[in-house]
């Protein structure tokens, strides 16, 4: 009973694998730090609802034979025995910190040695009984690898991890901020795509991430004694602080708004409803006239456009003549086989809309994944003398 309350406190785990808690059989890591299944000397170890906030619906596991999902009568529909899924906070970040702009470097020009200094590198070799090729390097003449990076509030941001990235055929390279989550981070090997791994090519769970024989730690990031936090808090503290940087819902702040000009194409999100759309003219208090063409009108011979005057809006694309816009009419009928199927026309006496125009606040349309903020037109040019 106390094994089985101890497991139920980690929250939902079902096809996550074993965790680095089910590993420690040393006692080395939480092991250490776990109190009394029964009564806890604070109240921070009785936090009975801490939970995964990515759990794994039981018909989506790929979850090897031995997993919860598995125990029953017989293997459930869609579960697939052969593939690997590796959790996006395997291995969480208990400090995340990831913010931070990119710094642009650029390391010294390789320059030759003078004829000097070849010949003093000879003096040298020949006074310590080395060969020339054994000397130290030493730096360039020209200079250190020099950056620039962005500054907030006049000081420049400093980055525990990073990753750094070429630029093309030259001398420079970026440095960014890094997330060394697994993973859903960016630092660590191999990088899974959805944290899937292929038949052929996964691992067993506790090799991820990949690590060299030498510098393998049972417990990482590294972290001290008096820092090191139950593996259940640190994917908690990690999936928090990751969802308080979505952008959903943020159509005020800079790093989540972009801005929108007549002629832009958005994404236009109304509800459950997504329409690729075209910004037309830009208004006060952020509204914009957009167009667009709905679904069900492409490809239909005798479609017409339906101007801004027609009232007309991503559900209700049917226009009558000289009035306003309606909604199409819903008809039902079985085939054969008893299937229900649902069928969408205009009424009599309508037509479909080739395109729309319709006014909509900015905060229901994306630019890059950003919410858009109005701005007029590009300014246009003087007229010349």
């Amino acid at each position: 009973q106390l094994l089985s309350r101890l497991r139920r406190r980690r929250g939902v785990r079902d096809g996550a694998g074993p965790s680095d808690e089910d590993r420690d059989v040393e006692g080395f890591g939480d092991g250490m730090l776990r109190t009394s299944g029964w009564l806890s000397s604070s109240m921070a170890h009785q936090f009975g609802f801490l939970d995964n906030l990515i759990p794994i619906a039981p018909m989506d596991s790929v979850s090897p034979p031995a997993s919860v999902a598995s125990l029953g009568p017989g293997p459930m529909p869609a579960e697939q025995h052969n593939s690997l899924f590796v959790p996006p906070y395997k291995n969480p970040d208990a400090f995340p910190t990831v913010t931070g702009g990119v710094c642009t470097c650029e390391t010294p020009p390789l320059v030759p040695p003078t004829r000097e200094q070849t010949r003093w590198a000879k003096k040298v070799a020949k006074q310590l009984g080395i060969k020339v090729r054994d000397l130290p390097k030493p730096l360039s003449p020209v200079g250190m690898t020099t950056c620039s990076c962005p500054t907030k509030d006049g000081k420049e941001e400093h980055f525990h991890w990073v990753n750094s990235e070429p630029v093309g055929a030259s001398r420079k390279f970026t440095i960014s901020p890094a997330d060394i989550s697994y993973s859903s981070g960016n630092y660590w090997q191999p990088s899974l795509r959805g944290g899937l791994a292929a038949p052929q090519d996964k691992m067993p769970m506790e090799h991820y991430p990949l690590q060299a024989t030498a510098d393998r730690i049972p417990h990482f990031p590294a972290s001290g004694m008096e820092d090191r936090i139950p593996s259940q808090f640190a994917r908690y503290i990690d999936q928090v602080q990751d969802r308080s940087l979505i952008c959903d819902g943020d159509g005020v702040s800079d790093e989540c708004t972009t801005k929108c000009a007549p002629g832009d194409a958005v994404v236009m999100d109304i509800g459950p409803t997504r329409v690729d759309a075209k910004i037309v003219t830009t208004h006060i208090n952020g509204a914009m006239v957009v167009e667009f063409t709905p679904r069900s009108s492409k490809g239909i011979p005798g479609a017409v456009p339906c101007p801004l005057q027609a009232a007309c809006s991503v559900f209700r694309t049917c226009r009558r003549f000289s009035a306003w816009c309606v909604e199409h009419e819903a008809a039902r009928s079985r085939d054969y086989l008893g299937n229900l199927k649902l069928t969408l026309s205009c009424p009599l006496g309508t037509a479909p809309c080739g395109s729309v125009q319709q006014v909509v606040a900015g905060k229901y349309l994306r630019k890059n994944g950003q919410v858009c903020k109005a701005v007029g037109p590009p300014a246009k040019p003087p007229p010349p003398l």
